[in-house]
């Protein structure tokens, strides 16, 4: 089998052309050297004839200081507004001329993608979807947690040496962290206890969540203040969320309404538009008025949120903001301050009226 040298040689020899030429065609700086569009074309056309594939990210890590720029995202996140931001990334990176490698992982295996890409000698990773340094002990199966702690230990060693930024990072911060990262993200604890306080201000009723809107010092606080939310008013929700989210959503129905009959429940908060989007369709089958018997708010804010059924309250976090601000931060060289954190936005529209 000829390797990629031997292959070009052929090339060369085939077209009645330099190797230089060729390689230089195949790499999409022509241009640059003033070659010939025809001649461009030719190269190309020869190279899909033979199914040949140009080794991109090989010849980037012969360039020094141009490594390529990390990209991972969870397998099972559901996140819209994830896939939206790490598409603009490879817009802006490709813009620019910077390669970049995607990778994903499984939860709680952020490491394994850490360490395929250093193997790769990148040394600049974006992780899109939630990225949380501490889990619900209350909640977390042993087992769980235990392969949480493993991950965590072991990105800690990896990242002695990189740059790791979380564009959509779990606030607060873990106190005396042993990852060395860039976080940026907002306080999803402190946006859910400002809406529940709302909620409850407007409908003076208990509230239903699932498990992943609600901590128990969330809990705590809100009792504090008056607003009790139940045990049984708080959703378990599937292991594997990596499924159909609307049909999560209208798995949830009898158990809300349910909870309607028994509970005068009159608001309905969960973690993901999508599932929201779901219990809605199933409440208004079954003859429930949304917002006028229970009002239901999700959380993303994708782009499809104003045109359900009906026009999706959500909450709204700077996804997209903070990965434009990264990148524009790997392309120049200036740095950015290792945490920022922004506050999420509560956007109110017809599902959820106060």
């Amino acid at each position: 089998m000829e390797n990629r040298q031997q292959t070009l040689l052929r090339m060369a020899d085939e077209l009645k052309l330099s190797k230089t030429t060729v390689s230089v065609c195949l790499s999409g700086n022509a241009e640059k050297y003033k070659i010939k569009p025809d001649t461009v074309e030719r190269v190309k056309k020869y190279a899909e004839k033979i199914n040949y594939i140009p080794n991109r990210i090989a010849r980037s890590l012969t360039k020094p200081g141009n490594a390529p720029v990390g990209l991972i995202i969870s397998q099972d996140s559901s996140s819209e507004k994830s896939l939206y931001a790490m598409r603009r990334a490879m817009q802006m990176l490709d813009e620019s001329g910077r390669e970049f490698i995607v990778q994903n992982f499984l939860t709680y295996h952020i490491s394994d993608a850490v360490a395929a890409l250093k193997g790769m000698n990148v040394k600049e990773i974006i992780m899109f979807g939630i990225f949380r340094e501490q889990v619900n002990v209350e909640r977390v199966p042993q087992n769980v947690l235990i392969r949480f702690q493993a991950d965590q230990a072991r990105l800690a060693s990896l990242l002695k040496d990189m740059r790791f930024y979380s564009v959509d990072y779990n606030f607060p911060a873990l106190e005396n962290s042993p990852l060395k990262m860039y976080r940026l993200g907002t306080n999803r604890n402190d946006i859910y206890a400002k809406l529940f306080i709302a909620l409850f201000k407007a409908v003076k009723v208990p509230i239903v969540c699932d498990e992943n809107c609600i901590q128990l010092d969330t809990i705590n606080n809100l009792a504090g203040l008056g607003l009790e939310i139940k045990p049984a008013n708080i959703i378990a929700m599937p292991e594997n969320t990596s499924g159909n989210p609307f049909k999560i959503g209208c798995e949830l129905v009898p158990q809300v309404i349910a909870m309607i009959k028994s509970d005068r429940i009159k608001a309905a908060v969960l973690h993901d538009d999508k599932v929201a989007a779901g219990l809605i369709d199933g409440l208004l089958a079954n003859g429930y008025s949304v917002p006028d018997d229970i009002s239901v708010i999700g959380f993303d804010n994708i782009e499809a949120a104003p045109y359900f059924k009906v026009s999706l309250t959500t909450i709204e976090v700077p996804v997209m903001k903070n990965t434009v601000m990264v990148v524009e931060s790997i392309l120049s060289g200036k740095d950015i301050p290792a945490t920022i954190e922004s506050e999420a936005k509560i956007i109110w529209r017809d599902s959820a009226k106060l």
